[in-house]
């Protein structure tokens, strides 16, 4: 799948990502699996690539000079997450643990509400579906993000748009409890967040 996912024919790409990933994922029930090995592609697509500047410790040498083939890859990788996002917020639903405890409560939406984020930041329980966005998604974006050279607009854009498609699904309350906090933290602003329903756990 992920050779196909990956292959330099756009027209193969599309029915991979349209038609093949999906099959994938409701045939083997291996989203979990497929998740960590598409954030370990993404990740590694760069980080194969040689750094801009050879001197270690110079402002760019992090940054990473992207060949044709590493930037096909995390383009078409980065459209692979997107396809799958529907799966990760519908296995986020199904699994929650406090869906029971009020049942008027526990539609999608309100899960995901100030309720649920309010449940979630108690600490007393687990949701590792849910946690999986930002426990591992958003971070390995970020680190991806600071992989990429400025010229590689067209990769940001598809992060954005992912960025976008996340918090289209899971709601404006992940988004500013969540989401948020996840890049001021990384971005070492802590003062300008509100971390009131941020889970215990990170």
């Amino acid at each position: 799948m992920f050779q196909l996912v990956c292959h330099p024919s756009g027209v193969v790409v599309e029915v991979a990502l349209k038609k093949l990933v999906h099959a994938v994922v409701r045939w083997g029930r291996k989203l979990d699996q497929i998740l960590r090995v598409l954030l370990a592609h993404i990740l590694a697509s760069a980080q194969r690539c040689p750094p801009i500047s050879g001197v270690e410790g110079t402002i760019d040498s992090h940054l990473r000079v992207l060949g044709e083939q590493e930037r096909w890859n995390i383009e078409v990788l980065l459209r692979m997450l997107t396809e799958l996002l529907p799966f990760v917020h519908q296995k986020a639903i199904e699994t929650c643990p406090f869906a029971s405890v009020d049942q008027a409560s526990s539609t999608p939406e309100n899960l995901l509400s100030a309720y649920g984020m309010k449940l979630l930041a108690t600490g007393d329980s687990e949701w590792p579906a849910f946690e999986w966005m930002h426990t591992d998604c958003l971070p390995d974006l970020i680190k991806l993000a600071c992989l990429l050279p400025v010229k590689e607009d067209n990769l940001r854009i598809i992060m954005a748009k992912y960025l976008l498609e996340v918090s289209g699904h899971y709601g404006k309350h992940y988004l500013e409890h969540i989401m948020l906090p996840v890049f001021l933290i990384a971005a070492g602003d802590i003062d300008s967040g509100d971390f009131i329903y941020f889970p215990l756990s990170i």
